[in-house]
């Protein structure tokens, strides 16, 4: 089946003329020479920026043309291959059977993913939007070459769906890599542990707004999927709180991540679903637990998970800090903090920052040797301009600023 559906795909492909792109330099060498204009700084900057509001420029340069729009979308070829994986997979797997149904595909771009849904679900009717109105242009010529008659496109800015469909319910509401560029989730504040996690969540009223007019068009057994690009658990965390507050429940048992090649580099992504049935909100503790143990669609490889080392550091029990140092980067790139901690008979060293990075060590941990040698460490960050404090108490600890 999986070579079945892999040929399936593959044919997709080769219809619209998608070519995998792998390597970076290649990829805008070959968009420089074959347009005649140097592009390559701006989709570069665009791709890197892509929740950024004025990145919307972008998608009327590369969509100025259908050939030009698929030259483009090579960048994304593998991440378009392992998510349509993932739904012919959840189809036969799961059950979930979208044939017959209302689909909307949210912020459709140029309609490579609505029209693959047209052709998995024939007796499902798909309505795609799209701001862009060059965007749509391309979707309607690719469905008109390949002979598509159950997809319609829509020039609408996706804000405001709920005000273009006000007669109409969607039984599912598909968003591929869309919401985060529609809208911008607010930037959480740097933290030091998972406890201050949830308290730095918030939830802003234009997520709300957006993510309400969503919520309007949905059936009451609508369900939304969506594969965004959520930069780490905290980031997911605020996006489900968002939906929480528009009355859309995560459905956990049905999530997954996945991962994919970006011009070489190995990505990954959640796929999170969301229906109106109301459930029991899921503290963060609980939510890393179930994150963590997520299957993954083609894992190529191990992605860091800074959560994971914190709660190992949290298990070993009850704990004497010993020693530590913070050190806060005058390049304001965060600040970092090096401990040396008594933990029953033995001791461990654990380094971590307000940005994320985390560090556990357990093993042959000779204190005195451990604490040198994040003295010495420190002092030459002190001499290079960084401002260094030692502590050797938790209240201690607490006087520093964050």
């Amino acid at each position: 089946m999986e070579q079945l559906n892999s040929k399936i795909i593959g044919e997709y492909f080769d219809k619209i003329n998608l070519k995998e792109e792998k390597d970076r330099d290649e990829f805008f060498k070959k968009i420089d020479e074959k347009h005649g204009v140097n592009l390559t700084q701006n989709l570069d900057l665009a791709v890197s920026l892509r929740k950024d509001n004025g990145s919307g420029k972008i998608y009327n340069v590369k969509n100025k043309d259908l050939e030009t729009s698929m030259d483009f979308a090579g960048y994304y070829h593998d991440l378009y291959r392992q998510f349509f994986t993932w739904l012919m997979k959840f189809k036969e797997e799961e059950g979930l059977n979208l044939d017959g149904k209302k689909i909307l595909d949210l912020g459709c771009d140029n309609g490579i993913t609505t029209c693959f849904v047209a052709m998995l679900y024939p007796n499902s009717q798909i309505v795609a939007v799209d701001k862009c109105k060059k965007g749509i242009k391309c979707a309607e010529e690719i469905a008109q070459n390949l002979g598509i008659k159950n997809v319609r496109f829509e020039s609408v800015d996706a804000k405001k769906v709920d005000k273009f469909f006000k007669d109409e319910k969607f039984d599912v509401v598909l968003s591929n890599r869309s919401m985060l560029e529609i809208t911008n989730l607010p930037k959480l504040k740097n933290f030091w542990s998972i406890d201050e996690v949830e308290d730095s969540i918030v939830v802003a009223n234009s997520v709300l707004k957006f993510f309400r007019s969503v919520e309007k068009v949905m059936a009451d057994d609508a369900k939304l999927i969506t594969f965004e690009r959520l930069d780490g658990l905290e980031e997911i965390l605020n996006f489900t709180k968002s939906m929480r507050e528009c009355g859309l429940y995560i459905d956990t048992e049905n999530m997954c991540k996945v991962q994919f090649e970006e011009l070489s580099d190995v990505e990954q992504m959640p796929v999170i679903i969301f229906d109106k049935k109301e459930k029991e909100e899921i503290g963060f503790y609980k939510f890393i637990e179930i994150y963590n143990n997520l299957p993954i669609l083609n894992k190529q490889k191990d992605m860091e998970d800074e959560f994971k080392i914190e709660l190992e550091f949290k298990s070993l029990g009850e704990k004497e800090l010993v020693y530590g140092t913070q050190i806060d980067y005058k390049t304001g790139v965060g600040s970092e903090r090096r401990e040396v901690w008594k933990a029953g008979d033995k001791f461990v060293c654990y380094k971590y920052s307000n940005v994320g990075k985390r560090e556990l060590i357990t093993e042959n941990v000779d204190k005195d040797k451990t604490i040198d040698e994040i003295r010495n460490m420190s002092n030459f960050i002190g001499r290079i301009g960084h401002k260094v404090t030692e502590y050797n108490s938790i209240k201690e600890r607490e006087q520093l600023v964050k």
